[in-house]
C-alpha cells in the first residue's frame, strides 16, 4: 500500500511548472503526506464504525475531496476513495470492537486534524512559486 500512496502522491503533486526542483520535491513530499494522513483517517473512522456511526462516510468523503485537492478529477477520487475503503476492509477483517466512544471520538479528531494539516501545508508547498 505504501507504494500506491507514494506513486499517487507523485501524481497528485500539482506544483506549477515553472517552479524549482525544491519547490516540486517540497509539493511532493507534502502530497505524499496528504494522501498518508488521508488513509489513516479513513482506516481510523472504519474501526469507529461501530462507536461512531457515520464518520466513517465523513472520512471517505474527505479521502475524495484530498485526492480532488490534489488535481484528481471527481471520477478517479471516488475511485481513489473506494480503492483506499476496500484495502481498510481487507487489511480489518477481524475489526477489534472500540474500546470506548471517547477514545474512537480522540482518534478520529486526532486523525482528521493531522489531514487538513497536511492539507494545508500541500497548498501552501503547491503554490509557492505562483
Amino acid at each position: 500500500m505504501r507504494k500506491i500512496l507514494v506513486a499517487l502522491g507523485l501524481v497528485l503533486c500539482a506544483a506549477p511548472a515553472n517552479a524549482d526542483a525544491n519547490t516540486r520535491a517540497a509539493a511532493q513530499k507534502a502530497s505524499k503526506q496528504m494522501m498518508e494522513d488521508a488513509f489513516i483517517y479513513l482506516g481510523a473512522a472504519y474501526l469507529c464504525q461501530d462507536a461512531l456511526g457515520t464518520s466513517h462516510y465523513a472520512a471517505r468523503s474527505a479521502v475524495e475531496q484530498t485526492a480532488m485537492l490534489g488535481g484528481k478529477s471527481q471520477t478517479d477520487a471516488v475511485i481513489i476513495a473506494d480503492d483506499f475503503d476496500k484495502r481498510i476492509r481487507r487489511d480489518h477483517q477481524k475489526k477489534a470492537p472500540a474500546e470506548n466512544d471517547q477514545k474512537c471520538l480522540d482518534s478520529i479528531l486526532a486523525t482528521q486534524t493531522a489531514l487538513r494539516v497536511s492539507q494545508a501545508r500541500f497548498k501552501q508547498a503547491r503554490d509557492a512559486d505562483k
